[in-house]
């Protein structure tokens, strides 16, 4: 979910107040650890202070979490770590579900916590300290999902890719406003008179523009001209783009007369092109590819 895209990226870069503040308010938990192989390594080594610390964003059935704090109860008591160990037993919330769903088994722990004694058989029963270990983090990991790290970040640099792929964001420009959604631009947003002369097109001889619009985010700006032609240009360069694959094969957009309208779509690629004869034409800008043509007006189109 998007929730939890978020949720990894807060861990990731050590926003630990905003990350528990959006999983305690969502409900929606995070439910993987950064390197699970890493996890169960701690398990297996006894690092608990890093194994509590994962689980803080981990979903985890009560009965295995039971398992795990009650092996910690019984470690703690070995070495002689009894307040702890109380703490343990008293205060954590697996412990709380241990005692209502298995009374028995908890009287168990209060009663070595009262005699202050330990035995590895009573604790253990029959294995060791070390299987009882490798048990669990398998129990553990096999609960968790491996995820790729920073995967927020690289499902927006696939958006990205995609949106230039399709003429929805210039590939000439590698500053980009996320939240806008669109090619960034330098200094105010408020419109003032043109002041700063980018570039000049230059037709070929005996031609000019007749029109020329931006698409709506900027990415593409286009004229349409005397003899027909409908070209795009790199308006920092004043050339046309080549990075456009059919201009750069020199298959353009083509009419027959002159081409006196242009409009494009909301969707930055679609784009309506008319003449001074009525004739009408939809294309497709990143592509080169007509659409279709038709001739619904009598007289020219502006």
């Amino acid at each position: 979910s998007v929730v939890r895209l978020i949720l990894q990226f807060l861990k990731e870069n050590n926003l630990s107040n905003s990350f528990s503040v959006l999983q305690e308010e969502s409900q929606v938990s995070l439910n993987t650890v950064d390197d699970p192989e890493m996890f169960k390594s701690n398990i297996i080594e006894g690092n608990w202070d890093k194994v509590f610390e994962e689980l803080n964003s981990v979903q985890m059935p009560s009965k295995n979490l039971v398992d795990l704090f009650e092996h910690v109860f019984y470690e703690l008591m070995e070495i002689g770590e009894v307040g702890t160990a109380r703490s343990v037993l008293r205060q954590t919330d697996p412990m709380i579900v241990l005692r209502e769903i298995d009374p028995d088994r908890y009287l168990k722990l209060e009663y070595m916590l009262a005699k202050h004694t330990f035995d590895p058989s009573q604790a253990y029963q029959g294995t060791t300290k070390e299987k009882r270990r490798r048990d669990i983090a398998q129990k553990l990991t096999s609960q968790m999902e491996v995820v790729e790290p920073s995967r927020l970040l690289t499902l927006l640099g696939q958006a990205i890719k995609f949106n230039k792929e399709n003429g929805i964001l210039s590939k000439e420009t590698s500053a980009l406003d996320i939240f806008k959604g669109e090619n960034a631009t330098s200094g105010s947003d408020e419109e003032r008179i043109p002041s700063v002369n980018y570039a000049n097109i230059k037709f070929a001889p005996g031609s000019f523009a007749e029109s020329g619009c931006f698409s709506p985010n900027g990415s593409f700006f286009v004229t349409g001209s005397a003899d027909g032609f409908i070209e795009v240009w790199n308006i920092q360069t004043g050339q046309l783009r080549t990075d456009l694959e059919y201009q750069a094969k020199e298959n353009f957009m083509i009419m027959e007369n002159h081409v006196t309208a242009l409009r494009f779509a909301k969707d930055n690629v679609t784009l309506a092109s008319g003449s001074n004869q009525g004739e009408l034409s939809i294309w497709n800008v990143q592509t080169g590819k007509l659409y279709k043509t038709s001739r619904p007006h009598l007289k020219g189109i502006t």
